[in-house]
């Protein structure tokens, strides 16, 4: 019969290969992300191999980075709908909304059917959902069950209905299985040949305006969402970094748009006058999909700053004027004097004022020394600015 690789949550198998035969999931996990994990076999035989796994909570954010957001996971289960009415010439019983409503309604914590027909083994997804429709009572008296569902679920994408059930929370602590040990073993592939790396078109390039900017962002993604960080990748901020400030960042950016690049790239100007005049000019230009241009998010804690300039000392709304990824960071943390925003040059085609933090470096520098869990740095902005540009980035995913 040869060996079999499975991916799985839990004993639930939603993905299966033979022998050299199989879809390679490298993608789902980091490299180091290998356990013991126990494999079961036939006569209620099981043993403890080598697997990789992980928690479904660390599954989402990698899944839709790779383009398996709900909106994506519909049109894909809309087009295999399509496929499998063309190809078995009938048209399948559940839409997006019914299917994402079961799968979505799946709590693994409740799993009635650890054993499918008294079999102490995995079972594949179809056997699990067709139990589970005649055992939920709001399911069983308005479905009715293919033949071919068997072959509707052996042709379906599996992320789809992974990324479905990671929707319910209570789902979260299970764990996403990829046992690989069995073909490893039989010499159906070597140990360095299992795991692929991300391409780089999965990834995505972060420029911004300047080095401390790049260096904040990569510090965050660490901090909050080390399970992404492969996904991302920045310009080398130890040698010559050439984007400094908005003008240069902007005429880099026309060029760019001109030339074709395998990454996806998320271009983030500072929410300043100078940035916010840039970006806007950059929203002209005919800019291709794979290419994202955001500022930095407004936040009500800027709403009303300390201000200085030619008027004297006021409280001020920064957002748009005086914004930089600074302003994100603890302010309080280790400093005496209370943060303050300087009215630097006028703009006059904006007809504002351009401000800049002041003694920004220090803010910075003290920023570098925190470890991770440091209970007395506030990183509430800059876990609002880590989402807001992760979520640009899944949007760049996005089908049209």
């Amino acid at each position: 019969m040869g060996s079999e690789i499975t991916l799985g949550i839990n004993r639930i198998e939603i993905d299966r290969g033979m022998n050299e035969f199989f879809r390679n999931h490298s993608r789902l996990f980091h490299k180091n992300e290998i356990k013991m994990e126990y494999y079961y076999y036939a006569d209620n035989y099981k043993e403890k191999k080598l697997a990789f796994s992980k928690k479904l909570s660390k599954v989402k954010l990698r899944l839709e980075l790779l383009g398996y957001t709900l909106k994506n996971v519909k049109n894909k289960y809309i087009n295999h709908c399509n496929w499998y009415k063309e190809y078995y010439s009938e048209k399948y019983f559940l839409n997006f909304d019914q299917f994402s409503e079961i799968i979505e309604s799946i709590n693994l914590n409740k799993n009635k059917f650890c054993y499918i027909h008294g079999h102490k083994h995995c079972y594949d997804f179809s056997e699990y959902f067709e139990d589970y429709i005649k055992d939920i009572h709001i399911f069983k008296n308005r479905i009715n069950l293919k033949d071919s569902l068997r072959e509707f679920f052996e042709r379906l994408d599996p992320y789809i209905i992974l990324r479905l059930i990671i929707e319910n929370p209570n789902n979260l602590n299970q764990k996403l299985i990829w046992r690989y040990s069995d073909i490893l073993e039989a010499g159906y592939i070597k140990e360095n040949e299992l795991y692929e790396d991300l391409s780089i078109s999965d990834k995505y390039l972060i420029i911004t305006e300047g080095t401390s900017d790049l260096f904040i962002i990569r510090k965050n993604i660490k901090l909050f969402y080390p399970e992404i960080f492969g996904f991302v990748e920045f310009i080398d901020m130890d040698k010559n970094y050439p984007f400094t400030g908005s003008g240069n960042l902007f005429n880099f950016i026309q060029g760019l748009a001109k030339i074709y690049s395998k990454y996806k790239i998320l271009i983030i100007f500072d929410n300043d006058a100078e940035g916010i005049e840039k970006y806007e000019q950059c929203k002209k230009l005919n800019i291709p999909q794979d290419i994202k241009i955001m500022k930095l998010p407004n936040l009500k804690e800027f709403n009303n700053f300390d201000t200085i300039g030619p008027t004297g000392f006021k409280k001020s709304n920064i957002n748009g004027l005086a914004v930089s990824i600074e302003c994100f960071l603890d302010l309080k943390y280790e400093v005496d004097q209370k943060p303050r925003i300087r009215w630097t040059n006028f703009k006059k085609k904006i007809n504002k004022y351009q401000g800049a933090l002041e003694n920004k470096e220090i803010y910075t520098k003290l920023f570098k020394k925190i470890k991770t869990g440091n209970e007395n740095y506030n990183f509430s902005k800059l876990k609002i600015l880590t989402d807001y540009i992760i979520n640009k980035c899944i949007e760049m995913n996005e089908l049209i």
